[in-house]
């Protein structure tokens, strides 16, 4: 018989009429009781060890592990402890799991969670970094929204920490609330480089077709699969979304898997001024620019996003310009050549109708083809008993018989 941690999902194998009250879950720790009706209980172990850290509080997930709250027993301080969710790790995903950690762990930026190091316990691996005592976005979206300065704020702070990354050829590619922790009231940190891409790098995960990222959030490239040709301008763009979620309280784009998909490729987003008429037009223009369909419609980098807020901030013209209806039209147009086509192919033949039918209501009928009758009018006047014509006849005295 075979059952699922239900904490990290971790397949197991129930031995039956075994004497065992509990099953301790391999990849977790989780203690399982298979005596518990058709839900299985999870009970944590009170104490729980890897390597030489305490794993104290279970707190969160990565894209490839469950994230603990661990005491370093040696340094005597708390950390943030990564294992992956299986303990069956393939070499594949092994390899995924540690590149996440050698990402990182090239970036020292006071915005961006530190990776400390890579342990190993028994067969299993685990990655240590700072632990930030905060919420992340995602969560403080549920609390509070921030007012519009202070929206720009934490966004400015959160593209310089890309801008740092991009500057070390990392880019980030699942750019999201969940992924930017916010600790007291505007100290924000950037993690989860689990989908990180190193430009110029000799190892590449990225096959083609592969859609890399959180839907909601991606960029259209991403959405393409064209996840390996991403580069800065598609964490611009996913940094944006996350702006028009904190000033509008939305998401540009909703639905399932496919419907965002096709949203995020094809469709433009609602201004978010409809949504709250409230936020300044410089601001929406900022955040419309970062969420351009085509990359070289964006900020070309991360530090420019960054610099175009702070000009907000400070009153200051911004370098932004608000997209026109006619460029607006052009670019869907250059984004949709079929159904542009189709659409041209309407229009000229209701042009073509409309003339045929027009032409064929005020024709004027043509003239007969033989000799026109003759008609020979007679006019007669008469003025004071005698008979005139026309040409002599006294205007005043006439009189038509």
């Amino acid at each position: 018989m075979r059952i699922r941690c239900p904490n990290c999902h971790h397949g197991l194998e129930i031995v039956p009429d075994a004497p065992a009250d509990f099953i301790t879950c391999p990849s977790c720790g989780s203690q399982l009781d298979p005596n518990s009706g058709e839900t299985v209980t999870y009970r944590p172990e009170t104490r729980r060890v890897v390597g030489r850290f305490e794993l104290l509080d279970h707190v969160g997930r990565g894209h490839f592990g469950n994230v603990w709250r661990a005491r370093d027993t040696q340094l005597k301080r708390i950390v943030a402890v990564k294992i992956p969710r299986t303990a069956d790790l393939s070499e594949a995903d092994r390899q995924l799991f540690l590149r996440e950690a050698q990402t990182a762990a090239k970036l020292r930026h006071p915005n961006i969670v530190t990776v400390h190091e890579v342990g190993y316990d028994e067969d299993a691996v685990f990655i240590v970094s700072d632990f930030i005592e905060g919420v992340p976005l995602s969560e403080q979206l549920k609390i509070r929204r921030p007012s519009f300065a202070e929206a720009a704020g934490w966004i400015a702070v959160v593209a310089d920490a890309l801008d740092y990354a991009h500057g070390q050829g990392i880019i980030h590619r699942d750019m999201k609330p969940g992924n930017i922790m916010l600790e007291g009231e505007d100290k924000l940190f950037v993690l989860d480089f689990g989908l990180a891409k190193t430009e110029g790098g000799d190892f590449t995960i990225t096959t083609e077709g592969e859609i890399l990222g959180t839907p909601a959030y991606m960029s259209p490239e991403q959405a393409r699969g064209d996840a390996g040709t991403a580069d800065r301008r598609s964490d611009v763009y996913s940094l944006g979304v996350v702006l028009y979620e904190l000033l509008t309280g939305e998401r540009p784009f909703k639905g399932g898997t496919r419907s965002l998909v096709h949203q995020v490729l094809h469709e433009e987003p609602k201004s978010p001024r409809r949504l709250e008429t409230e936020i300044p037009r410089d601001l929406e223009t900022i955040c419309l620019r970062a969420m351009g369909k085509e990359p070289n419609h964006r900020y070309i980098t991360a530090k420019e996003f960054a610099d175009d807020l702070r000009r907000y901030l400070a009153g200051e013209p911004i370098h932004a310009r608000p997209v026109r209806w006619p460029e607006r039209s052009w670019r869907w147009a250059r984004r949709n050549p079929a159904i542009t086509a189709v659409s041209a192919v309407a229009a000229l033949a209701v042009l073509l109708l409309t003339g045929f039918v027009g032409n064929w209501l005020f024709a004027e009928p043509a003239p007969p083809s033989g000799p026109l009758p003759r008609t020979v009018t007679l006019e007669v006047r008469k003025w004071k008993g005698k008979t005139w014509s026309k040409d002599t006849l006294p205007a005043n005295d006439a009189q038509v018989v």
